[in-house]
Formats: C-alpha cells, sequence, structure tokens
C-alpha cells in the first residue's frame, strides 16, 4: 500500500484514522467537502453578507423616512396653531429636545 493509496497515510502507509478529526479541530477544512460545496458555503456566505447590508440600508432608510415625516407632521400642525400656542410648544419642543441631545453626546 503506497502513500498515494490511502488519504491520510501515516509514516508507515497506514491511514490514520484520527488524522480527519485533528484537522478539523486545527481549523482545516473537512477532506471529504467538494469543491462545489465549498463554492456553495462561499458564495452563501456573500449572500449573508449582501442580506447584512441590505437590512442596515433598510434602517437608515426608516429612520431617515420617520425623521422627515415627524418634521412635515410638525410643521403641519404648528401651523395651524394660534400665535400664542405656537409660542409654548416652541418652548416645549426645546425643553423635550435637551434630553435628546444629551442622548446623542453621551452615548
Amino acid at each position: 500500500q503506497g502513500a498515494g493509496d490511502a488519504p491520510w497515510p501515516d509514516g508507515q502507509g497506514q491511514v490514520d484514522s484520527l488524522r480527519p478529526h485533528m484537522q478539523l479541530e486545527d481549523g482545516g477544512s473537512s477532506p471529504i467537502k467538494s469543491h462545489a460545496q465549498e463554492r456553495h458555503d462561499a458564495a452563501l456566505a456573500g449572500i449573508e453578507q449582501r442580506v447584512k447590508d441590505l437590512s442596515l440600508q433598510m434602517n437608515i432608510f426608516a429612520i431617515i423616512s420617520f425623521t422627515v415625516a415627524g418634521c412635515l407632521l410638525w410643521a403641519w400642525y404648528y401651523d395651524q396653531l394660534p400665535p400664542d400656542q405656537q409660542r409654548q410648544a416652541h418652548h416645549l419642543a426645546l425643553q423635550v429636545s435637551i434630553p435628546v441631545v444629551a442622548l446623542f453626546f453621551t452615548w
């Protein structure tokens, strides 16, 4: 039995049954896994990264959309108020913004 006959020959041409297990523990790839499976795993890793990127982009888009919608709603509501209530709403909005600004600077 030559060195090319056995998949994992030890020094004497015998198959070492522990060697595949040791390769996997050391971070090696499985000798049983085919190249097609490795390409498939690489493609899945690429897809997972794209899904994570898309999720981040959708979260950013949602934050921007809600901010713009909130500003538009506030502007419409603010314009409907009489002048004395507009001053009161402006003062209240400034007071509410204090903890929000503090949160951003301490976060």
